[in-house]
């Protein structure tokens, strides 16, 4: 004989399961595609041996005028000992700027802040295209 109260349970518990609605997949939106930054470039050291065990890489793009030179975006990247520094950074550049000149400054701090290596010269930099600047050490004062 059939016990009532366990049937009833087990049939509600059982009618309760079917009417759930199957659980679904949160909808994941599709990544965001962003542009890949234009401006690349390369800080290279003559000497890795004397080069800061964690620094930071401080870049400048900047324009270069017949009477000043204008930044258009600074950059500062954290980075570990190495010859070779690769940096990356997404800038619009405006009409002004369009038919000027662009380089790099680019300058290399130790983790307490003091200027190790910079560049001795503004480098040229073009879009798309990855720019070498070699860095020099910076006399201590």
């Amino acid at each position: 004989m059939l016990r009532t109260p366990s049937f009833i349970a087990v049939a509600l518990a059982a009618l309760l399961c079917a009417c759930k609605p199957a659980p679904t997949r949160p909808s994941v939106p599709p990544p965001v595609s962003l542009p890949a930054p234009a401006w690349r470039g390369i800080a290279t050291l003559a000497d890795p041996s004397q080069a800061p065990r964690d620094g930071t890489l401080e870049v400048v793009l900047v324009a270069i005028g017949a009477d000043d030179v204008k930044p258009i975006t600074h950059a500062e990247f954290a980075v570990k000992p190495s010859t070779r520094i690769d940096f990356a950074v997404s800038a619009d550049t405006t009409r002004e700027t369009a038919s000027a000149q662009l380089g790099w400054r680019v300058w290399l701090r130790d983790a307490s802040g003091r200027l190790r290596y910079a560049s001795d010269r503004i480098v040229a930099a073009n879009r798309d295209t990855t720019a070498s600047i070699p860095l020099a050490p910076v006399a201590s004062r």
